[in-house]
């Protein structure tokens, strides 16, 4: 996996921010998964609206892309920034629910 750097986890409240370590070497610290549904969420929904123009539907993406996320938290949470993984899922999957939508509209003569 690209971009992998080496991680502490930290608690709840902690927020993600890079710390010194020994030497000149810095540590990406890496917040909960819980943390990043605080920080993210809203965001996500608003890319997911701006895609889709739709608050329901913006919602049902952003769901869906934290739980893509949630399952693979291990892995996503050890990326540079989880943020772009996960703003990348809700951007696929808008893409392709506009696609499917194309394409029933024409299966149906629309």
């Amino acid at each position: 996996m690209r971009g992998l750097r080496r991680v502490t986890p930290v608690s709840l409240d902690e927020e993600t921010r890079d710390t010194p370590n020994e030497g000149d070497h810095r540590v990406q610290v890496v917040q909960t998964f819980d943390g990043f549904v605080r920080e993210n969420g809203r965001g996500l929904v608003g890319l997911a609206y701006t895609l889709s123009g739709s608050r329901s539907v913006a919602e049902d993406l952003a769901q869906d892309a934290l739980l893509a996320a949630y399952r693979r938290w291990d892995e996503v949470s050890q990326l540079d920034d989880p943020g772009a993984w996960v703003r990348r899922v809700v951007a696929n999957r808008a893409v392709s629910q506009i696609r499917r939508r194309v394409s029933e509209a024409k299966a149906s003569g629309g």
